[in-house]
């Protein structure tokens, strides 16, 4: 009988950190569309991908392949931000959202965001 009773507990448990992470996932979300859309971030990734070609450079490797190579390197990250994106879209759709409604979430997110840092 008390083996139950701990498999119980156990199970409130788990269940009650589930329910803790789902009540997160908005949260989570809004903060990824503020980053995804933050200028900030598109800074730092203009950062990142100058000191990649800075890199391949003092590497000595040749300035044709330095170049394709940095090319190639910002379209991937650009691929992935598009990607991720996307997905974070579809998690709003299916939500019940329309495509313009979550544009404006993805506005309204990002403006919240950046008047709570500029306080």
């Amino acid at each position: 009988m008390g083996e139950k009773f701990e498999d119980v507990e156990e199970l409130k448990a788990v269940f009650s950190a589930i329910g803790e992470f789902i009540d997160k996932i908005p949260k989570l979300i809004n903060e990824i569309f503020s980053a995804l859309y933050d200028p900030e971030m598109g800074r730092k990734i203009g950062e990142n991908i100058a000191s990649y070609y800075k890199a391949l450079k003092d590497s000595g490797i040749p300035e044709e392949m330095v170049v394709k190579l940095t090319e190639k390197y910002a379209v991937q990250i650009s691929t992935f931000m598009d990607q991720l994106k996307e997905i974070i879209r579809g998690i709003g759709m299916r939500k019940g959202f329309e495509k313009e409604e979550v544009k404006k979430e993805l506005r309204r997110a990002f403006e919240k965001e950046k008047e709570q840092r500029e306080t």
